[in-house]
């Protein structure tokens, strides 16, 4: 039996690779999407759920039996989208898998230490959710990466 992933964001210009890639090694594969018409451009194979990433019931249902998720959704750069869908997405999410032993990846954008760029701030904020504290050594007032 394959592993199951939960690709979010399939239907996006991402996303719908990622399907297809997901599949074509071997994985089960749940595209997560916000409307039934949209998934007709992803393979047959793909297990369809609509949901919205700010409801926490749908994606309650959408992570039964996964093994993994992958997040390839977006907003428009509005900050007030990304805050909305991006962050709370991310986090209904892993509020949904709590205590599941679930591999995330996070699709983010380059560039998301910019100062002055608002939308930049709750790209941030998401990739803080995802990964453990220990691996991100800046202070909230450092824009820039700092390898250890």
């Amino acid at each position: 039996m394959s592993e199951t992933v939960l690709v979010i964001g399939a239907t996006g210009s991402i996303g719908r690779h990622v399907v297809s890639e997901a599949l074509n090694q071997g994985y089960c594969v749940k595209a997560f999407v916000r409307s039934k018409s949209r998934a007709r451009v992803l393979p047959a194979e793909a297990e369809i759920i609509v949901g919205d990433l700010l409801d926490p019931s749908s994606i309650e249902k959408a992570v039964e039996g996964v093994e993994g998720i992958i997040f390839t959704h977006g907003a428009s750069t509005r900050e007030s989208d990304v805050r909305d869908v991006d962050h709370t997405g991310v986090a209904n999410t892993l509020k949904a898998v709590k205590g599941k032993d679930v591999k995330i990846v996070l699709m983010t954008a380059v560039g998301m230490t910019r100062p002055g760029v608002a939308y930049a701030v709750w790209k941030r904020h998401s990739e803080q959710l995802v990964h453990p504290g220990w691996f991100d050594y800046n202070n909230n007032d450092e824009l820039q990466i700092v390898m250890l």
